[in-house]
């Protein structure tokens, strides 16, 4: 497979933030606005920011005279979340590497993450990163997805894929479930200078407008997508026919109602 696995390009944008968006992300943007809520001042940072769908909602809870910087690796994720906020002097949306941070050390007062340290290749360097931009005393919001187990229509994907291509089924759907040990969590944000950190169980239920839509962006709006299309066959349609089916049987047809579990995490520098 030389499709990257972790890759958001092309079409994949727009069809994960119009199907995937609601149903995985809007949940817990709210929740972690609402956590971070008390905490928000000054210079605000957002890692993996993606399609925006943490930066509406952390942008609207911003005090007067905060200002928020999101930041993103993927440049075409960048691009479409640009096209869908609004333009403002108090918003800026940059592209950046978790890894090696393009920021002054100690210029923030708030970072946030939805969703993205799964992501990064290393785990603690990320983390030190942030907390090298971050003021001392500066907090780090952050969530991660529970296990696959604990996600079961991300568990039913994962079969099918093992099921169509079982030589050599996608790995995407691996990458975002496999971060969610809170005593590894904590062991990593202790190593990059963190203290004060609580982690959080986050239980959500949301439902897919059908179980068609959802397949529909498990399959188009993920990097599995470039695998898929490498392959051939079966082709996009065909594997967006068989996980409707199974999706429908485990959630429902219209709407599709899903159960969410993630981690809530908050770390002082």
């Amino acid at each position: 497979m030389s499709a990257d696995p972790t890759a958001f390009t092309g079409s994949v944008p727009e069809y994960y933030d119009r199907y995937m968006g609601p149903v995985f992300f809007d949940p817990y943007a709210a929740d972690l606005v609402a956590r971070a809520r008390p905490d928000l001042r000054g210079q605000v940072l957002e890692l993996a920011c993606g399609t925006g769908r943490l930066t509406g909602p952390l942008f609207a809870a911003l005090p007067a005279g905060a200002h928020l910087t999101a930041t993103d690796l993927n440049p075409p994720m960048i691009e479409h979340a640009r096209r869908r906020l609004p333009g403002d002097a108090r918003l800026a949306l940059e592209p950046a590497d978790a890894m090696s941070l393009p920021f002054a050390s100690h210029r923030f007062d708030v970072a946030l993450c939805q969703f993205g340290v799964m992501f990064f290749p290393d785990k603690v360097v990320a983390a030190s990163e942030v907390r090298r931009v971050l003021k001392p005393g500066g907090v780090y919001h952050f969530n991660v997805w529970c296990s696959q187990a604990d996600n079961p229509s991300v568990a039913i994907v994962q079969q099918l894929m093992h099921d169509l291509y079982q030589h050599d089924p996608p790995r995407f759907y691996e990458v975002p479930f496999g971060y969610c040990d809170p005593v590894v969590i904590r062991a990593d944000l202790e190593r990059a200078g963190f203290h004060a950190i609580t982690v959080t169980p986050v239980e959500t239920e949301s439902s897919a407008e059908s179980a068609r839509h959802l397949a529909t962006g498990f399959v188009r709006g993920t990097p599995a997508s470039g695998f898929i299309a490498e392959r051939g066959r079966p082709g996009h349609d065909e594997v967006i026919e068989h996980l409707t089916a199974r999706l429908a049987a485990h959630g429902g047809e219209t709407p599709c109602r899903l159960a969410h579990k993630a981690i809530a995490v908050r770390a002082v520098a």
